[in-house]
């Protein structure tokens, strides 16, 4: 039978799914102290002080940080290469080094700074190495109050989409920078509703390409990972789950 909430992923490939990993910290007081104890608190207290539902819901939340990789990965690159290609059709391949076009002074600072560690590595300061090297929130950034002059060159490039507006698409995409700071910084996610912020980085890569969308969709291993509900309810694993995790 598969999930009504999770679609290609039967109740019986995701009860077995934990299965294979259990061994993985098998020793509980060697995490605990790899992770921290303050650190390992917090999962302590959703699993009801159940040591050993804490650490399947730890190694849990491992497994589903590294399930998010393939649709940032792409996400991230689909929207930089697509900002840079309709600014520098519209403005100069240098853009970003343009105030006239990067308007808002913290993103001039995210520019300087990706000239400075380029500058340090003695790469030689191609605007391939600089695209490359600056960062989400530079690109999320774009779409930002700040950048509203931007808008008009920058509609067009969600070509899956209709009827959108900036401010929508800016606050999708700063819950997505969200997200991604939060993984790149080891922080629990299991408390997210980590199916929605699935659907809403897919929503975006498919607005910015169709194609792309769908080699996300045959290559991620997602719902594979992610159970059918959310985990984390009321501040406490859901009982449902318990036996599964």
């Amino acid at each position: 039978m598969q999930s009504r909430d999770q679609p290609g992923l039967t109740q019986i490939e995701w009860a077995n799914w934990p299965k294979s990993s259990r061994g993985l910290f098998e020793d509980m007081s060697t995490v605990v102290d790899t992770v921290a104890p303050a650190r390992f608190a917090r999962y302590l207290a959703w699993a009801n002080n159940d040591a050993a539902l804490a650490h399947r819901l730890y190694a849990r939340n491992v497994a589903l940080a590294e399930a998010f990789y393939t649709p940032l990965h792409t996400l991230e690159i689909v929207l930089r290469n697509r900002v840079d290609d309709a600014l520098s059709a519209q403005f100069t391949s240098n853009w970003f080094n343009d105030p006239a076009v990067v308007r808002h002074v913290p993103l001039q600072r995210k520019v300087q700074d990706a000239h400075r560690k380029l500058a340090s590595l003695g790469t030689g300061l191609t605007r391939g190495h600089v695209v490359a090297e600056l960062s989400l929130g530079f690109w999320t950034g774009m779409f930002n109050r700040h950048q509203h002059h931007l808008w008009q060159h920058l509609r067009p490039i969600f070509v899956g989409a209709r009827g959108i507006h900036r401010r929508s698409v800016s606050g999708q995409l700063d819950d997505v920078r969200g997200l991604r700071n939060r993984i790149a910084h080891y922080e629990p996610i299991v408390q997210l509703n980590l199916l929605n912020a699935y659907q809403e980085i897919e929503t975006l890569t498919h607005w910015l390409s169709p194609q792309a969308a769908l080699w996300t969709a045959t290559h991620s291993r997602f719902l594979a990972v992610c159970p059918p509900q959310m985990i984390i309810v009321n501040s406490q694993v859901d009982p449902a789950l318990t036996a599964i995790l």
